[in-house]
Protein backbone atom coordinates (compact mmCIF):
# COMPACT_ATOMS: atom_id res chain seq x y z
CA UNK A 1 0.00 0.00 0.00
CA UNK A 2 2.81 2.51 0.74
CA UNK A 3 4.65 2.13 -2.03
CA UNK A 4 1.54 2.03 -4.44
CA UNK A 5 0.94 5.59 -2.83
CA UNK A 6 4.54 6.74 -3.25
CA UNK A 7 4.91 5.35 -7.01
CA UNK A 8 1.68 7.55 -8.13
CA UNK A 9 2.69 10.43 -6.05
CA UNK A 10 6.04 10.60 -7.97
CA UNK A 11 5.33 9.42 -11.59
CA UNK A 12 3.07 11.67 -13.98
CA UNK A 13 -0.37 12.97 -13.70
CA UNK A 14 -2.67 11.32 -15.35
CA UNK A 15 -6.72 10.16 -14.50
CA UNK A 16 -7.00 7.80 -11.27
CA UNK A 17 -8.18 8.29 -8.08
CA UNK A 18 -5.18 10.55 -7.20
CA UNK A 19 -5.99 13.41 -9.55
CA UNK A 20 -3.24 15.58 -7.99
CA UNK A 21 -0.77 16.54 -6.16
CA UNK A 22 -0.61 18.95 -2.91
CA UNK A 23 3.15 19.46 -2.50
CA UNK A 24 5.92 17.56 -1.51
CA UNK A 25 5.96 14.84 1.53
CA UNK A 26 7.79 16.26 3.78
CA UNK A 27 8.15 13.08 6.30
CA UNK A 28 6.49 9.86 6.66
CA UNK A 29 5.21 7.73 10.07
CA UNK A 30 4.15 4.44 10.43
CA UNK A 31 2.05 2.95 13.54
CA UNK A 32 1.99 -0.64 14.48
CA UNK A 33 0.06 -0.81 17.54
CA UNK A 34 -1.77 -3.62 18.56
CA UNK A 35 -4.21 -1.11 20.73
CA UNK A 36 -2.88 2.76 21.95
CA UNK A 37 -2.11 0.92 25.71
CA UNK A 38 1.23 1.02 24.97
CA UNK A 39 3.83 2.20 27.60
CA UNK A 40 6.93 1.46 25.55
CA UNK A 41 7.23 2.25 21.89
CA UNK A 42 10.42 1.17 19.19
CA UNK A 43 11.50 3.55 17.15
CA UNK A 44 12.51 2.09 13.73
CA UNK A 45 14.13 4.24 11.40
CA UNK A 46 15.91 1.69 8.82
CA UNK A 47 15.08 1.57 5.58
CA UNK A 48 16.07 -0.64 2.49
CA UNK A 49 20.17 -0.66 1.48
CA UNK A 50 20.92 0.60 4.61
CA UNK A 51 19.06 4.29 4.41
CA UNK A 52 18.34 5.73 7.48
CA UNK A 53 15.63 9.01 8.28
CA UNK A 54 16.77 12.06 9.39
CA UNK A 55 18.23 12.14 12.44
CA UNK A 56 16.27 15.35 13.30
CA UNK A 57 13.13 13.13 13.52
CA UNK A 58 14.35 10.90 15.75
CA UNK A 59 15.34 13.20 17.63
CA UNK A 60 11.45 14.64 17.62
CA UNK A 61 9.77 11.95 18.41
CA UNK A 62 12.24 11.05 21.64
CA UNK A 63 11.95 14.11 23.18
CA UNK A 64 8.32 14.85 22.82
CA UNK A 65 7.69 11.01 24.37
CA UNK A 66 10.03 11.67 27.12
CA UNK A 67 7.48 14.74 27.70
CA UNK A 68 4.08 12.76 27.73
CA UNK A 69 6.16 9.85 29.47
CA UNK A 70 6.33 7.24 27.27
CA UNK A 71 9.49 5.20 27.04
CA UNK A 72 11.16 4.67 23.97
CA UNK A 73 13.45 2.28 22.49
CA UNK A 74 15.71 2.07 19.62
CA UNK A 75 16.58 -1.73 18.57
CA UNK A 76 14.59 -2.55 21.66
CA UNK A 77 17.40 -1.13 24.03
CA UNK A 78 16.41 1.76 25.94
CA UNK A 79 18.09 4.64 27.56
CA UNK A 80 19.64 3.94 30.64
CA UNK A 81 19.69 6.56 33.57
CA UNK A 82 21.72 5.45 36.00
CA UNK A 83 25.52 6.34 35.95
CA UNK A 84 28.22 4.80 33.42
CA UNK A 85 28.70 1.45 34.79
CA UNK A 86 30.23 -2.15 32.86
CA UNK A 87 26.07 -2.47 32.55
CA UNK A 88 25.17 0.99 30.77
CA UNK A 89 28.00 0.06 28.80
CA UNK A 90 27.03 -3.20 27.68
CA UNK A 91 23.66 -2.15 27.16
CA UNK A 92 25.22 0.51 24.73
CA UNK A 93 27.23 -1.83 22.62
CA UNK A 94 24.71 -4.62 22.51
CA UNK A 95 22.37 -1.21 20.90
CA UNK A 96 25.28 -1.01 18.43
CA UNK A 97 25.46 -4.01 17.45
CA UNK A 98 21.94 -4.27 16.86
CA UNK A 99 22.11 -1.30 14.96
CA UNK A 100 24.79 -2.38 12.52
CA UNK A 101 22.67 -5.96 12.33
CA UNK A 102 19.62 -4.14 11.03
CA UNK A 103 21.16 -1.79 8.58
CA UNK A 104 23.74 -4.48 7.09
CA UNK A 105 21.31 -6.56 6.43
CA UNK A 106 19.67 -3.93 4.06
CA UNK A 107 16.33 -5.02 4.83
CA UNK A 108 14.02 -1.95 5.81
CA UNK A 109 12.81 -2.55 9.83
CA UNK A 110 8.96 -1.34 9.33
CA UNK A 111 6.27 0.30 6.62
CA UNK A 112 7.93 3.24 5.96
CA UNK A 113 10.50 1.70 3.65
CA UNK A 114 9.11 2.41 0.07
CA UNK A 115 8.79 5.97 1.12
CA UNK A 116 13.20 6.28 2.43
CA UNK A 117 13.49 5.17 -1.28
CA UNK A 118 12.03 8.45 -2.36
CA UNK A 119 14.23 10.67 -0.30
CA UNK A 120 11.40 10.50 2.36
CA UNK A 121 11.99 11.02 5.80
CA UNK A 122 10.12 8.18 7.35
CA UNK A 123 9.93 5.99 10.26
CA UNK A 124 7.88 3.41 12.25
CA UNK A 125 6.38 3.42 15.76
CA UNK A 126 6.05 -0.41 16.91
CA UNK A 127 4.54 -1.29 20.32
CA UNK A 128 4.91 -5.14 21.46
CA UNK A 129 1.53 -6.75 21.91
CA UNK A 130 2.24 -8.22 25.51
CA UNK A 131 -0.70 -9.50 28.03
CA UNK A 132 -0.94 -7.37 30.72
CA UNK A 133 -2.21 -8.51 34.04
CA UNK A 134 -4.27 -5.01 35.19
CA UNK A 135 -6.68 -3.46 33.41
CA UNK A 136 -5.20 -0.39 31.79
CA UNK A 137 -5.91 3.21 32.67
CA UNK A 138 -6.67 6.36 30.47
CA UNK A 139 -3.75 8.16 31.14
CA UNK A 140 -1.81 5.89 28.76
CA UNK A 141 -4.55 6.50 25.84
CA UNK A 142 -3.59 10.23 26.85
CA UNK A 143 0.06 10.09 26.39
CA UNK A 144 -0.15 7.92 23.32
CA UNK A 145 -2.50 10.49 21.54
CA UNK A 146 -1.15 13.63 22.92
CA UNK A 147 2.44 11.67 21.28
CA UNK A 148 0.99 11.11 18.14
CA UNK A 149 -0.61 14.32 17.63
CA UNK A 150 2.87 16.49 18.77
CA UNK A 151 4.42 13.95 15.53
CA UNK A 152 2.14 15.51 13.49
CA UNK A 153 2.23 19.09 14.43
CA UNK A 154 5.65 19.17 14.61
CA UNK A 155 5.83 17.68 10.96
CA UNK A 156 3.20 19.94 10.08
CA UNK A 157 4.99 23.27 11.22
CA UNK A 158 8.35 22.36 9.01
CA UNK A 159 8.81 25.43 6.34
CA UNK A 160 11.49 23.34 4.46
CA UNK A 161 12.60 19.59 4.05
CA UNK A 162 14.75 17.57 6.82
CA UNK A 163 18.46 18.42 5.83
CA UNK A 164 20.21 19.69 8.11
CA UNK A 165 20.61 16.78 10.57
CA UNK A 166 22.48 13.53 9.96
CA UNK A 167 21.86 11.04 7.96
CA UNK A 168 24.29 8.18 8.39
CA UNK A 169 24.87 7.13 12.30
CA UNK A 170 24.42 4.72 14.42
CA UNK A 171 21.87 4.61 17.21
CA UNK A 172 23.04 2.87 20.65
CA UNK A 173 20.25 4.13 22.71
CA UNK A 174 17.76 6.94 22.00
CA UNK A 175 20.26 9.75 23.75
CA UNK A 176 23.02 8.90 21.81
CA UNK A 177 24.18 8.87 18.41
CA UNK A 178 27.82 8.10 16.14
CA UNK A 179 28.23 10.08 13.47
CA UNK A 180 29.98 8.86 10.04
CA UNK A 181 33.17 10.75 11.29
CA UNK A 182 33.50 8.61 14.45
CA UNK A 183 32.83 5.10 12.15
CA UNK A 184 34.44 5.47 9.14
CA UNK A 185 37.99 5.85 9.47
CA UNK A 186 38.21 2.50 11.57
CA UNK A 187 36.55 0.46 9.12
CA UNK A 188 38.71 1.95 6.33
CA UNK A 189 41.96 1.29 8.15
CA UNK A 190 40.44 -2.74 8.53
CA UNK A 191 39.94 -2.63 4.27
CA UNK A 192 43.28 -0.89 3.74
CA UNK A 193 44.68 -3.34 5.40
CA UNK A 194 44.09 -5.69 2.97
CA UNK A 195 46.60 -3.70 0.23
CA UNK A 196 49.94 -4.02 2.72
CA UNK A 197 50.24 -7.23 1.27
CA UNK A 198 50.10 -6.43 -2.27
CA UNK A 199 52.07 -2.94 -1.77
CA UNK A 200 54.83 -4.56 -0.65
CA UNK A 201 54.95 -7.37 -3.48
CA UNK A 202 55.31 -5.19 -6.13
CA UNK A 203 58.13 -3.36 -4.21
CA UNK A 204 60.06 -6.13 -4.17
CA UNK A 205 59.35 -7.40 -7.40
CA UNK A 206 60.36 -4.02 -8.69
CA UNK A 207 63.42 -3.98 -6.41
CA UNK A 208 64.47 -7.68 -7.51
CA UNK A 209 64.06 -6.48 -11.66
CA UNK A 210 66.60 -3.52 -10.74
CA UNK A 211 68.82 -5.54 -8.94
CA UNK A 212 68.96 -8.05 -11.69
CA UNK A 213 69.86 -4.89 -13.87
CA UNK A 214 72.43 -3.57 -11.69
CA UNK A 215 74.21 -7.25 -11.92
CA UNK A 216 74.42 -7.46 -15.65
CA UNK A 217 75.51 -3.61 -15.99
CA UNK A 218 78.52 -4.97 -13.33
CA UNK A 219 79.06 -7.68 -15.51
CA UNK A 220 79.15 -5.51 -18.74
CA UNK A 221 81.81 -3.42 -16.63
CA UNK A 222 84.06 -6.41 -15.48
CA UNK A 223 84.55 -7.82 -18.78
CA UNK A 224 85.25 -4.48 -20.40
CA UNK A 225 88.18 -3.97 -17.63
CA UNK A 226 88.91 -7.62 -18.44
CA UNK A 227 89.65 -6.93 -22.47
CA UNK A 228 91.73 -3.28 -21.42
CA UNK A 229 93.97 -5.54 -19.23
CA UNK A 230 94.54 -8.18 -21.64
CA UNK A 231 95.08 -5.60 -24.77
CA UNK A 232 97.88 -3.95 -22.68
CA UNK A 233 99.91 -7.23 -21.59
CA UNK A 234 99.77 -8.58 -25.17
CA UNK A 235 101.46 -5.25 -26.43
CA UNK A 236 103.97 -5.53 -23.43
CA UNK A 237 104.14 -9.53 -24.89
CA UNK A 238 104.90 -8.51 -28.51
CA UNK A 239 107.76 -6.60 -28.17
CA UNK A 240 109.53 -9.56 -26.20
CA UNK A 241 108.49 -12.41 -28.61
CA UNK A 242 109.72 -10.95 -31.41
CA UNK A 243 112.75 -12.18 -31.92
CA UNK A 244 111.99 -15.49 -30.59
CA UNK A 245 109.24 -15.75 -34.02
CA UNK A 246 112.12 -15.10 -36.26
CA UNK A 247 114.33 -17.98 -34.91
CA UNK A 248 111.43 -19.84 -34.86
CA UNK A 249 110.78 -19.29 -38.54
CA UNK A 250 112.37 -22.44 -39.83
CA UNK A 251 111.32 -24.76 -37.49
CA UNK A 252 107.81 -23.56 -38.67
CA UNK A 253 108.20 -24.01 -42.35
CA UNK A 254 109.14 -27.95 -41.34
CA UNK A 255 106.07 -28.63 -39.45
CA UNK A 256 103.74 -26.68 -42.18
CA UNK A 257 102.86 -30.19 -43.39
CA UNK A 258 102.44 -31.93 -41.22
CA UNK A 259 99.95 -29.19 -39.40
CA UNK A 260 98.34 -28.48 -42.64
CA UNK A 261 97.33 -32.88 -42.38
CA UNK A 262 95.70 -32.23 -39.22
CA UNK A 263 93.82 -29.27 -39.92
CA UNK A 264 92.47 -31.34 -43.36
CA UNK A 265 91.44 -34.68 -40.84
CA UNK A 266 90.00 -32.21 -38.21
CA UNK A 267 87.50 -29.99 -40.81
CA UNK A 268 86.14 -33.50 -42.04
CA UNK A 269 85.23 -34.91 -38.37
CA UNK A 270 83.72 -31.35 -37.86
CA UNK A 271 81.92 -31.70 -40.98
CA UNK A 272 80.33 -35.38 -39.75
CA UNK A 273 79.57 -33.83 -36.49
CA UNK A 274 77.83 -30.90 -38.13
CA UNK A 275 75.50 -32.91 -40.29
CA UNK A 276 74.44 -35.16 -37.15
CA UNK A 277 73.40 -32.12 -34.81
CA UNK A 278 71.44 -30.75 -38.10
CA UNK A 279 69.37 -33.76 -38.11
CA UNK A 280 69.18 -33.39 -34.31
CA UNK A 281 67.73 -29.93 -34.41
CA UNK A 282 65.27 -30.76 -37.20
CA UNK A 283 63.74 -33.17 -34.67
CA UNK A 284 63.41 -31.08 -31.61
CA UNK A 285 61.96 -28.38 -33.54
CA UNK A 286 59.19 -30.71 -34.93
CA UNK A 287 58.65 -32.03 -31.11
CA UNK A 288 58.90 -28.13 -30.00
CA UNK A 289 56.19 -27.40 -32.68
CA UNK A 290 53.67 -30.45 -31.96
CA UNK A 291 53.81 -29.71 -27.81
CA UNK A 292 53.65 -25.53 -28.57
CA UNK A 293 50.94 -23.86 -26.54
CA UNK A 294 47.72 -22.90 -28.45
CA UNK A 295 48.31 -18.81 -27.05
CA UNK A 296 51.14 -16.39 -28.37
CA UNK A 297 54.49 -15.73 -27.39
CA UNK A 298 53.74 -12.18 -26.74
CA UNK A 299 51.20 -13.10 -23.71
CA UNK A 300 52.38 -14.51 -20.51
CA UNK A 301 50.73 -17.72 -19.31
CA UNK A 302 50.38 -16.41 -16.13
CA UNK A 303 48.51 -13.05 -17.02
CA UNK A 304 46.18 -15.54 -19.18
CA UNK A 305 45.61 -17.80 -16.16
CA UNK A 306 44.61 -14.50 -13.98
CA UNK A 307 41.91 -12.99 -16.59
CA UNK A 308 41.07 -17.18 -17.22
CA UNK A 309 40.22 -16.84 -12.97
CA UNK A 310 38.48 -13.98 -13.46
CA UNK A 311 36.25 -14.90 -16.53
CA UNK A 312 35.48 -18.45 -14.92
CA UNK A 313 34.43 -16.65 -11.45
CA UNK A 314 32.63 -13.97 -12.00
CA UNK A 315 30.58 -15.39 -14.59
CA UNK A 316 29.76 -17.95 -12.04
CA UNK A 317 28.83 -15.14 -9.92
CA UNK A 318 26.34 -13.57 -12.60
CA UNK A 319 24.99 -17.10 -13.39
CA UNK A 320 23.85 -17.42 -9.42
CA UNK A 321 22.78 -13.90 -9.96
CA UNK A 322 19.67 -15.19 -12.79
CA UNK A 323 19.15 -18.25 -11.19
CA UNK A 324 16.31 -18.50 -8.83
CA UNK A 325 13.59 -17.46 -11.67
CA UNK A 326 14.77 -21.15 -13.75
CA UNK A 327 14.89 -22.92 -10.28
CA UNK A 328 11.59 -22.17 -9.46
CA UNK A 329 10.55 -22.83 -13.08
CA UNK A 330 12.48 -26.37 -12.54
CA UNK A 331 10.92 -26.67 -8.43
CA UNK A 332 7.53 -26.31 -9.31
CA UNK A 333 7.45 -29.13 -12.04
CA UNK A 334 9.33 -30.77 -9.66
CA UNK A 335 6.32 -30.90 -7.35
CA UNK A 336 3.75 -31.62 -9.69
CA UNK A 337 5.58 -34.30 -10.09
CA UNK A 338 6.56 -35.03 -6.22
CA UNK A 339 2.35 -34.80 -5.99
CA UNK A 340 1.68 -38.08 -7.57
CA UNK A 341 3.34 -40.04 -4.99
CA UNK A 342 2.31 -38.06 -2.22
CA UNK A 343 5.80 -36.47 -1.40
CA UNK A 344 5.81 -34.03 2.00
CA UNK A 345 8.08 -31.62 -0.33
CA UNK A 346 7.10 -28.20 -0.52
CA UNK A 347 7.70 -25.59 -3.27
CA UNK A 348 10.65 -23.61 -0.94
CA UNK A 349 12.06 -26.88 0.32
CA UNK A 350 12.72 -27.88 -3.58
CA UNK A 351 13.88 -24.44 -4.08
CA UNK A 352 16.45 -24.37 -1.39
CA UNK A 353 17.65 -27.53 -1.84
CA UNK A 354 18.30 -26.56 -5.37
CA UNK A 355 20.16 -23.31 -5.07
CA UNK A 356 21.97 -24.40 -2.22
CA UNK A 357 23.64 -27.85 -4.74
CA UNK A 358 24.28 -24.98 -7.52
CA UNK A 359 26.40 -23.24 -5.08
CA UNK A 360 27.75 -26.14 -3.76
CA UNK A 361 28.39 -27.81 -7.08
CA UNK A 362 29.94 -24.98 -8.39
CA UNK A 363 32.48 -25.14 -5.73
CA UNK A 364 33.81 -28.18 -6.04
CA UNK A 365 33.47 -27.83 -10.13
CA UNK A 366 34.99 -24.50 -10.68
CA UNK A 367 38.78 -26.16 -9.32
CA UNK A 368 38.29 -29.03 -12.04
CA UNK A 369 37.79 -27.16 -14.59
CA UNK A 370 40.01 -24.91 -14.28
CA UNK A 371 42.99 -27.68 -13.87
CA UNK A 372 41.48 -29.08 -16.73
CA UNK A 373 41.94 -25.81 -19.13
CA UNK A 374 45.48 -25.70 -17.60
CA UNK A 375 46.27 -28.67 -19.02
CA UNK A 376 44.76 -28.17 -22.75
CA UNK A 377 45.78 -25.18 -22.80
CA UNK A 378 49.56 -25.77 -21.58
CA UNK A 379 49.49 -22.78 -19.19
CA UNK A 380 51.79 -22.81 -16.47
CA UNK A 381 52.70 -19.82 -14.02
CA UNK A 382 55.02 -21.54 -11.22
CA UNK A 383 56.55 -18.45 -11.46
CA UNK A 384 54.27 -16.00 -10.73
CA UNK A 385 51.66 -17.96 -8.45
CA UNK A 386 52.35 -14.76 -6.07
CA UNK A 387 50.66 -12.98 -8.34
CA UNK A 388 47.32 -14.95 -7.96
CA UNK A 389 46.82 -14.19 -3.91
CA UNK A 390 47.85 -10.62 -4.15
CA UNK A 391 45.04 -9.93 -6.97
CA UNK A 392 42.51 -11.12 -4.47
CA UNK A 393 43.87 -9.32 -1.45
CA UNK A 394 42.95 -6.17 -3.91
CA UNK A 395 40.25 -7.58 -5.34
CA UNK A 396 38.96 -7.76 -1.85
CA UNK A 397 40.01 -4.20 -0.78
CA UNK A 398 38.24 -3.00 -3.97
CA UNK A 399 35.04 -4.76 -3.16
CA UNK A 400 34.77 -3.91 0.55
CA UNK A 401 35.76 -0.25 -0.12
CA UNK A 402 32.47 -0.01 -2.70
CA UNK A 403 29.94 -1.64 -0.16
CA UNK A 404 31.42 0.81 2.18
CA UNK A 405 30.11 3.88 0.21
CA UNK A 406 26.71 1.79 -0.25
CA UNK A 407 26.23 0.47 3.39
CA UNK A 408 28.67 0.50 5.59
CA UNK A 409 27.06 -1.81 7.98
CA UNK A 410 27.20 -4.57 5.09
CA UNK A 411 30.93 -3.79 4.61
CA UNK A 412 31.41 -4.38 8.15
CA UNK A 413 29.57 -7.78 8.72
CA UNK A 414 31.17 -9.09 5.62
CA UNK A 415 34.47 -7.12 6.45
CA UNK A 416 35.36 -9.27 10.23
CA UNK A 417 35.46 -12.72 9.00
CA UNK A 418 36.71 -11.93 5.67
CA UNK A 419 40.40 -9.62 6.28
CA UNK A 420 41.30 -11.79 9.14
CA UNK A 421 41.58 -14.95 7.11
CA UNK A 422 43.07 -12.79 4.32
CA UNK A 423 45.40 -11.54 5.89
CA UNK A 424 46.56 -14.57 7.83
CA UNK A 425 46.55 -17.10 5.14
CA UNK A 426 47.82 -15.62 1.68
CA UNK A 427 51.41 -15.67 2.02
CA UNK A 428 54.48 -14.84 0.07
CA UNK A 429 55.97 -18.17 -1.65
CA UNK A 430 59.80 -17.80 -1.90
CA UNK A 431 60.87 -21.03 -3.29
CA UNK A 432 59.39 -24.62 -4.01
CA UNK A 433 61.16 -25.92 -0.85
CA UNK A 434 59.48 -23.73 1.23
CA UNK A 435 56.29 -24.81 -0.74
CA UNK A 436 57.67 -28.65 0.12
CA UNK A 437 57.55 -27.80 3.42
CA UNK A 438 55.55 -29.13 6.08
CA UNK A 439 54.71 -26.09 7.72
CA UNK A 440 53.25 -24.83 4.68
CA UNK A 441 51.30 -28.10 4.01
CA UNK A 442 49.62 -27.11 7.89
CA UNK A 443 49.22 -23.97 6.57
CA UNK A 444 47.75 -24.47 3.35
CA UNK A 445 45.10 -27.31 5.04
CA UNK A 446 44.39 -24.48 7.75
CA UNK A 447 43.43 -22.36 4.68
CA UNK A 448 41.06 -24.09 3.44
CA UNK A 449 39.27 -25.16 6.32
CA UNK A 450 39.13 -21.20 7.17
CA UNK A 451 38.20 -20.49 3.99
CA UNK A 452 35.14 -22.51 4.16
CA UNK A 453 33.78 -21.27 7.20
CA UNK A 454 33.49 -18.37 5.17
CA UNK A 455 31.76 -19.88 2.25
CA UNK A 456 28.56 -18.44 1.36
CA UNK A 457 25.79 -21.03 2.53
CA UNK A 458 27.73 -21.48 5.65
CA UNK A 459 28.33 -17.72 6.54
CA UNK A 460 24.61 -17.31 6.54
CA UNK A 461 23.79 -19.62 8.71
CA UNK A 462 26.39 -18.51 11.11
CA UNK A 463 25.88 -14.79 10.80
CA UNK A 464 21.97 -15.86 11.92
CA UNK A 465 23.12 -18.06 14.80
CA UNK A 466 25.25 -15.30 16.28
CA UNK A 467 22.50 -12.54 15.83
CA UNK A 468 19.48 -14.41 17.32
CA UNK A 469 22.21 -14.62 20.52
CA UNK A 470 22.66 -10.76 20.06
CA UNK A 471 19.12 -9.68 19.65
CA UNK A 472 18.52 -11.87 22.81
CA UNK A 473 16.23 -14.31 20.99
CA UNK A 474 17.12 -17.67 22.76
CA UNK A 475 16.31 -20.05 19.50
CA UNK A 476 17.38 -23.49 20.18
CA UNK A 477 19.95 -24.71 18.17
CA UNK A 478 18.26 -27.70 16.01
CA UNK A 479 18.34 -28.45 12.47
CA UNK A 480 14.88 -26.89 11.99
CA UNK A 481 16.05 -23.94 13.46
CA UNK A 482 18.96 -23.46 11.14
CA UNK A 483 16.63 -24.14 8.20
CA UNK A 484 14.45 -22.22 8.81
CA UNK A 485 16.86 -18.94 9.14
CA UNK A 486 18.52 -20.12 6.45
CA UNK A 487 15.39 -19.99 4.32
CA UNK A 488 14.28 -16.72 5.24
CA UNK A 489 17.62 -15.12 4.43
CA UNK A 490 17.67 -16.36 0.57
CA UNK A 491 13.71 -15.90 -0.02
CA UNK A 492 13.84 -12.77 1.85
CA UNK A 493 16.71 -11.33 -0.15
CA UNK A 494 14.89 -12.33 -3.03
CA UNK A 495 11.80 -10.76 -2.51
CA UNK A 496 13.12 -7.75 -1.51
CA UNK A 497 15.23 -7.87 -4.58
CA UNK A 498 11.97 -7.02 -6.32
CA UNK A 499 9.90 -5.21 -4.41
CA UNK A 500 12.09 -2.37 -3.16
CA UNK A 501 15.11 -2.67 -5.20
CA UNK A 502 17.87 -4.42 -2.10
CA UNK A 503 20.84 -5.37 -3.18
CA UNK A 504 21.26 -7.97 -1.08
CA UNK A 505 21.38 -10.74 -3.56
CA UNK A 506 23.56 -8.99 -5.78
CA UNK A 507 25.83 -8.54 -3.41
CA UNK A 508 26.00 -11.83 -2.47
CA UNK A 509 25.85 -13.84 -5.49
CA UNK A 510 27.98 -11.27 -8.13
CA UNK A 511 30.34 -9.84 -5.61
CA UNK A 512 30.79 -12.36 -2.34
CA UNK A 513 30.53 -15.46 -4.17
CA UNK A 514 32.55 -14.34 -7.01
CA UNK A 515 35.46 -13.12 -4.97
CA UNK A 516 35.08 -16.13 -3.20
CA UNK A 517 35.34 -18.62 -5.67
CA UNK A 518 38.69 -16.26 -7.14
CA UNK A 519 40.24 -16.94 -4.06
CA UNK A 520 39.44 -20.15 -3.59
CA UNK A 521 41.00 -20.92 -6.67
CA UNK A 522 44.11 -19.13 -5.78
CA UNK A 523 44.31 -21.84 -2.31
CA UNK A 524 44.83 -24.73 -5.19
Amino acid sequence: MTSNVVLLFHTDLFWSELEGRSGSIQAGLSLEFPNLYQSAIDILPEGPNGLLANLDLVNTVVRLAEAHSVVTRVNSQPYDYRRVTLGTRLNDMMGLMKAVWNQGSNSPTGLHGPLINYQIPAITLRAEQKHRSTVPRSSEVLSVTRLLEGILRSINNLQERFHQSFWYYFLPNPYRYISIGVYMPPVLIMILSLLLKPVLFWILLNQSDSDNNNDDDQMMMNKKIDSSKLTNSNSSQLDNHHIEKLVDDNTQLINNNQTIRQRNQKKSIIEKKSIVNERKNDQNEKQLESNSPLYSSATPPYILCLILRLTLCFSTGFLLHSSPKYLFKLSNLLLIGSQSINSTFKLVDIFLIGITSLIIAVMIVLPILMLIIKKLLNLYEADKQDLTGQLCLFSWALFLSCLTCLNISSAVVLGIPIVPLLSLFVQRKDNIETKKSFTMKLVKCFTIIGWLITFTPILIIVICIINSRIQQQHYPISVNAVRNCYEKCILQSLIEADLFGCWTWPVITCGYTSLWLLTWLAIF
